[in-house]
């Protein structure tokens, strides 16, 4: 049984099952956020792009290849030199499998 006063503790879980809002989910909270259209419309355009640029990919996958086998304590300082390297996209095309080879 509850000692009187200890009601209005907050539990994981309230009287109904249901669990709490967290401060995330008030509504102050979610009307700062942009509406879900504007977010669904944003993550079409970036698919797009994305698309468009397949190149983002290979420059992505060599970035995580080069971290994966070099383990960088700095990851910052080792993209920037990485990014910064001239050489950087003749090193992307012959990090690649060759296509009919």
């Amino acid at each position: 049984m509850m000692p009187a006063g200890s009601s209005n503790s907050v539990s994981a879980v309230d009287k109904t099952g249901t669990r709490p809002l967290s401060p995330a989910d008030t509504p102050e909270a979610r009307a700062s956020l942009p509406p879900l259209s504007v977010k669904n419309d944003l993550r079409i355009q970036n698919e797009q792009y994305l698309r468009e640029h397949p190149e983002i990919k290979d420059v992505t996958s060599y970035f995580l290849k080069r971290c994966l086998l070099e383990n960088p304590r700095d990851v910052t300082a080792f993209a920037a030199t990485l990014f910064a390297d001239p050489a950087l996209k003749d090193k992307i095309r012959l990090s690649q499998p060759s296509s009919g080879q």
